[in-house]
């Protein structure tokens, strides 16, 4: 397998532009269907509410293909709200955000889905330079798949989880 990825941005005041780009292919032929590429782009802004509160809008663009074909084009958008506060032990953020991402399908069999998250993000930056962040997120997700019988999306998942990265 060969992977080959590149990413990068740019920021300028309040404002992000990010972008990259991933390619893993496999070399036995009875793995081709699980090559993969993703692109991806995107930009956020933050505005500062007063002191250490901002609203933060963040949009995603992801065209995602599957082994020789197209599978989706994802646009996300997530705005949040965060506060920000600082102590003698060390520095913690909370960010609370709502994730809305349309899916469009390539394939014919499939409609067009949508994932939607509420998403709770913990940082803790400790002065000795330990680090912790805790994501967690409820929402559901649908991957354009219709029931026969009623011609509606089905609800493929719910998801609620959480997600700890501990750095020291």
């Amino acid at each position: 397998r060969i992977t080959l990825q590149a990413a990068g941005g740019v920021i300028y005041g309040k404002w992000t532009g990010f972008f990259g780009v991933l390619q893993q292919k496999y070399s036995k032929t009875d793995n081709e269907g699980l090559n993969t590429q993703v692109l991806y782009f995107g930009g956020s802004g933050r505005f500062n509410l007063g002191g250490t509160r901002d609203f933060l809008l963040t949009y995603v663009f992801t065209d995602l293909n599957v082994g020789p074909n197209d599978y989706a084009q994802m646009h996300t958008i997530s705005p949040a709200y965060e506060t920000r506060s600082e102590d003698d032990k060390g520095k913690y953020t909370h960010q609370f955000a709502l994730d809305l991402t349309s899916k469009n399908f390539a394939s014919d069999t499939q409609v067009d889905g949508s994932q939607y998250a509420l998403r709770w993000t913990y940082k803790k930056d400790k002065t000795n330079n330990n680090k912790f962040e805790s994501i967690f997120a409820y929402g559901t997700s649908t991957e354009g798949v219709e029931d026969a019988a009623t011609g509606k999306k089905v609800q493929d998942y719910n998801l609620a989880g959480e997600l700890e990265d501990v750095t020291k």
